[in-house]
């Protein structure tokens, strides 16, 4: 079974940065008029606006460094006994850090405010996984062991993240978004790997496995993905709740924009 385990000091930014007292909100993201026709439209321009401001934090808003992005841990367990799968490892990635994502382009946005859903579309030229790592298991029924530095390096990559925007009250009355069932999901025309250390620092086994893995790509990252794509997606929702704890409904979609 796969398990992805995220550190708790990304969830912690929640209490720390949560207050009682309503906010607007931070200068970098710009609201779009709940009114607007083009909402969609709205939302994809100042999204695009809002990237290179925001990956090096807002921290006043909880929102820590973006790029890189820090992740303790992703543990990917073995699968059950018995299986059929042809990549089977037991996989923990420590101290990761995603570099790349201040490259995002928010291809589109996709807001229903009737039915409380949104959906993102970005793509990153180039995400890397720079971390530690302890692997043991097998990939096309060949042993793979090991532990050291790594670096996973994605190429064009793809993401879909969608989740429903619920509605929460506050003290005062007023309405928060409160982000729930987010799912993220990426593909990638590349995958380079680079295992370091390989069993147990053997040269010639190491550098033979890491061109087999590069060669079978494909395979790894079917294995790999999903836990990379909940890792980021539980981010992902504590960075959108940390704010939506803090800015009203009215100040994310107000009825007009001021000028």
């Amino acid at each position: 079974m796969t398990m992805v385990r995220v550190s708790a000091s990304m969830v912690a930014l929640a209490v720390l940065f949560a207050t009682t007292s309503a906010r607007k909100l931070p200068a970098e993201i710009k609201p779009c008029s709940r009114n607007d026709p083009d909402l969609n439209k709205c939302a994809v321009l100042n999204g695009r606006a809002a990237i290179p401001n925001i990956w090096k934090g807002i921290p006043s808003y909880g929102v820590p460094v973006l790029d890189p992005l820090r992740i303790d841990l992703l543990d990917v367990a073995e699968p059950p006994e018995g299986s059929t799968r042809q990549v089977s490892l037991s996989l923990k990635m420590k101290d990761v850090d995603v570099v790349g994502l201040r490259n995002a382009n928010l291809e589109y946005a996709r807001i229903d405010l009737a039915r409380e859903r949104m959906s993102w579309k970005l793509t990153v030229p180039q995400v890397a996984l720079l971390g530690k790592y302890t692997i043991n298991g097998k990939v096309l029924l060949l042993p793979l062991r090991g532990r050291g530095d790594m670096n996973i390096t994605l190429e064009n990559v793809n993401v879909h993240y969608g989740f429903n925007m619920g509605l929460a009250p506050g003290k005062k009355g007023e309405l928060y978004l409160n982000p729930a069932d987010s799912k993220l999901e990426f593909d990638t025309t590349k995958a380079h790997i680079n295992l370091e250390n390989l069993f147990d620092g053997e040269k010639t086994l190491s550098d033979h496995m890491n061109r087999f893995l590069n060669e079978n790509w494909r395979e790894l990252v079917l294995e790999l993905g999903p836990p990379i794509a909940e890792a980021l997606n539980q981010v992902l929702t504590q960075l959108m709740s940390n704010i939506a704890k803090t800015v009203p409904m009215k100040e994310v979609f107000p009825e007009v924009i001021s000028r």
